[in-house]
Order: structure tokens, then sequence, then C-alpha cells
């Protein structure tokens, strides 16, 4: 029984069943704040995941042109 209350599907299902319930018992001011703080945190992690790409992928290339110098000019043709 602790496998199935800790497991990733039913945590969801009983947050959005939470979710539905507080939707329908909740007030308009209440529910502009959710919208408004669920706007805020879409608009960071639209910001922050291409970031994260940009580091990960900048640190790789560094990673190869430490190894190969000589790979620098021939991979800014392609740029």
């Amino acid at each position: 029984m602790k496998k199935i209350v800790t497991s990733l599907p039913f945590i969801l299902l009983v947050s959005v069943v939470l979710g539905i319930l507080v939707g329908l018992v909740a007030n308009e001011a209440f529910m502009n704040v959710v919208v408004t703080v669920k706007y805020v945190l879409g608009q960071l992690i639209n910001f922050c995941v291409p970031l994260l790409f940009l580091a990960i992928d900048s640190s790789r290339r560094a990673r190869v042109f430490r190894r190969r110098p000589s790979r620098l000019p021939w991979s800014l043709r392609f740029a």
C-alpha cells in the first residue's frame, strides 16, 4: 500500500482532484492570485530552460575545443 501511495501517478491524480475541488470552492480573488502566480512561474520557466540548454551546450563545446583546438575554425564556418 505504501508503494502505491508514494507513486508518481497516484500523487498526480490526488493533486488534480484537490485542484479541482479547490477551484470549485475558492472565490474569484483567490483564483486571480493563483492565475497570476501560474503566469509568472510559466514565464520564468520559459526564460530559464533555454538558458540551461545554452549552458550545457557551451560547456560541451568548450570541452571539445580544449581537446582539439583545430576544430574551432571548422565549426565556426557552420555556425
